[in-house]
């Protein structure tokens, strides 16, 4: 990896456990964990170079169901996203690695890492200190799901049912964090994530209860803890269960109420919603054209979801997709999407408004029983094939103009992205 202005090491504490009433939880990461992850890991200690634009786009795109008056007033999620920025910012302090006694860290090491700032410790409140936890945990997450598990996008339980649930899904108070799908065997994983100042047994504990569904899940599926600490540095801890039943996945029956199955293609909508309302809302002369190059033979199933760091891209090879790239008021912050994302985001919203609009006529009593009907259910899915399918659409039919030409790059900018999601932030001395 180059080593640029944001470059961190995560350490990454990785068992294959079973989490069930016996499970004792592991020790903390330490600072040096010898290993580089190459693969899915092993039961093992790992030293992840990472960069602080990764870890945005995972705040930014880990699961979580759309509050109804971001999908009805756009602007808001300019706020959500500079707001979830700013709080990881805030909280979060680049350094040096601390040297000690041990050997010299691996040749893969960044040198620095994340600690807890002095805002953090001295100067915010319990509730925000709160809210950062749970923010970090969350993106923590989802980093670990795309970088080291091989998931997919996240989507938050609680907002989406993954598919071959019970019907009862939808209408259980206790559910793990996210789910995902796995990329290569296509299997359900369930991730509980715990963040905070300390990995403690307790938080953990209570994790990797909320992870046992039993019957709301029948079929195979993978469960995953994943704890991020701040004692010393931002390190991870991460078991991993796969002792779930074996048996196929099936469809719920009750279709009284059927339940919309998020598939990968959802999950994907549901991870660029956020920023695809975002830019929806800004006025065109924010708006411009980033190109990044598509990725090369065999590399396309890893670009699909890890966030890749632009550095190795010369400006003037980037010819292959273009990204519709808004600078977010009162920030160096430059976030965009692929025109098939922006599309498909854009049917899926004024989709779901519409299905909004009739659930609103349901009686509050019978709103949580009545998720979608069969003619709902095949809008919803009609919206995600006529996204995804077909050749790519112009930015001139989506928006009704030509963006300019823009290369951040040059002018000190930091990017970061995967196939259909691009941040990038100025670069800091």
């Amino acid at each position: 990896m180059t080593r640029t202005s944001d470059t961190v090491d995560v350490p990454v504490v990785i068992r294959h456990t079973s989490l069930d009433t016996s499970w004792q939880p592991g020790l903390p990461a330490e600072p040096y964990a010898r290993e580089k992850w190459t693969s899915v890991p092993d039961h093992g200690d790992y030293l992840i170079p990472t960069t602080w634009r990764e870890l945005l786009l995972s705040a930014f795109c880990v699961g979580r169901d759309l509050s109804p008056w971001i999908r009805s007033m756009p602007d808001l999620a300019v706020r959500e996203i500079i707001s979830r920025r700013f709080l990881l910012e805030a909280c979060l302090e680049r350094r040096p690695t601390p040297k000690t006694s041990d050997p010299a860290p691996p040749a893969h090491a960044t040198g620095f890492e994340f600690a807890r700032s002095k805002y953090h410790d001295g100067a915010i409140e319990r509730s925000g200190r709160g809210a950062f936890s749970y923010l970090l945990g969350m993106t923590m997450a989802d980093w670990a799901g795309r970088r080291l598990l091989d998931l997919g996008p996240t989507t938050h339980a609680e907002s989406g049912v993954p598919y071959g649930a019970s019907p009862t899904w939808s209408r259980t108070k206790s559910l793990p964090d996210l789910f995902a799908y796995h990329r290569q065997t296509s299997d359900t994983w369930l991730v509980e994530a715990k963040g905070g100042r300390t990995l403690n047994v307790s938080s953990r504990r209570k994790g990797a209860a909320q992870l046992d569904v039993g019957a709301l899940l029948p079929g195979r599926h993978t469960r995953a803890l994943c704890a991020t600490g701040m004692t010393k540095r931002l390190s991870m801890m991460i078991d991993i269960d796969n002792r779930a039943p074996q048996g196929k996945p099936g469809r719920p029956t009750n279709l009284s109420a059927i339940q919309l199955d998020v598939t990968p293609d959802l999950a994907l909508v549901n991870s660029g919603t956020l920023i695809y309302l975002a830019l929806s809302s800004l006025p065109h002369e924010r708006l411009a054209m980033v190109t990044v190059n598509a990725p090369q033979a065999g590399a396309e199933y890893q670009r699909a979801v890890i966030a890749q760091p632009m550095e190795s891209e010369p400006d003037g090879n980037r010819s292959d997709i273009e990204m519709l790239v808004g600078t977010l008021p009162g920030s160096d912050l430059k976030v965009g999407i692929s025109s098939r994302l922006y599309e498909t985001c854009g049917l899926f919203v004024t989709v779901q408004r519409l299905l909004a609009g009739r659930r609103r006529r349901i009686p509050k009593r019978l709103r949580d029983r009545v998720l979608y009907g069969e003619h709902d259910l095949d809008m919803l899915v009609g919206a995600l094939a006529e996204g995804f399918g077909g050749e790519e659409p112009s930015w001139e039919s989506l928006i009704e103009t030509i963006p300019a030409s823009d290369q951040p790059s040059q002018r000190d900018f930091l990017e970061v992205a995967t196939q259909d999601i691009y941040i990038a932030t100025e670069e800091r001395a």
